[in-house]
């Protein structure tokens, strides 16, 4: 159990500020809304290092915006500029300093003693049911699944032996993605554009660490390294579930209430 403590909640509960903080920062160039941003990057990036990945592209989104910012004539856009490189500075320099002596061990680990491999097919299906569902799902262990895990074989499983749990499935491959996609729509249509990017983005540092793995380093990635997605996740599908309150009349209600029935089925916890 303490091996598996690695802060991944803490690192969950931070992104959230992390976002908030540096989309803050940049749309009302406010000191304290760059120090909390900087504290919470900092905190972030000591209590899980992978978040790297989401702080990376977080700063890149909200590079882009004080840029852009800039380029219209925003006479206070310069102002943010310099506030964002002295908290992000900051922050770099706290976690470098402590973590400076970890790095050669970090990497002679990654490069010797570390898992490496190509990841499957099935690993993406498990992966995306342990963010939708929060349950491990497993193959069925016969000598058909333990030799042949390709594609073919993982979308047979899908259309077949995944929907004997249907309460599970149901919400795991149309109600959850539909509101996940309904409240990104909802966040773009109300809320504020850069605040959409940097959701976005977030959900990008996911694809990036996958993909930074897949490509580059060789090591087999675990689904929790990139739990930064999370609370995105969840939010935006709270808030797609949600948004047919918006309406008037007894029908938004029922399609609201229709998928909180199918989370309660399926997650009796819930």
């Amino acid at each position: 159990f303490t091996s598996q403590a690695r802060c991944y909640g803490l690192s969950s509960v931070l992104t959230p500020i992390v976002l908030g903080m540096g989309w803050r920062m940049v749309k009302f160039g406010r000191w304290r809304d760059g120090v909390w941003f900087g504290v919470a990057e900092f905190a972030s990036l000591l209590a899980f290092p992978g978040s790297l990945y989401c702080i990376a592209t977080l700063n890149l989104a909200l590079a882009v915006m004080i840029g852009w910012a800039w380029r219209k004539g925003d006479s206070g856009a310069r102002a943010r500029f310099w506030r964002w490189v002295v908290v992000n500075t900051a922050a770099a320099t706290a976690f470098g300093w402590l973590m400076a002596p970890a790095f050669p061990q970090m990497a002679t680990y990654m490069n010797n003693g570390f898992q490496h491999g190509v990841m499957p097919p099935f690993w993406y299906v498990v992966s995306y049911n342990l963010f939708a569902t929060g349950m491990h799902f497993e193959f069925p262990r016969d000598p058909f699944f333990n030799t042949d895990r390709s594609a073919p074989s993982v979308l047979l499983w899908l259309s077949g032996d995944f929907w004997r749990a249907w309460p599970v499935a149901l919400w795991s491959m149309v109600v959850f993605p539909a509101a996940v996609v309904a409240g990104f729509v909802r966040w773009a249509r109300q809320a504020d554009r850069s605040f959409t990017l940097l959701v976005l983005m977030t959900l990008a540092a996911g694809a990036l660490c996958i993909a930074h793995h897949a490509l580059f380093t060789g090591c087999y990635i675990y689904s929790w390294y990139a739990i930064y997605t999370l609370p995105v996740l969840v939010a935006a599908a709270a808030h797609g579930i949600t948004w047919p309150l918006d309406r008037r009349g007894w029908a938004g209600a029922v399609v609201a209430a229709a998928a909180v029935g199918v989370l309660a089925i399926s997650h009796p916890w819930a």
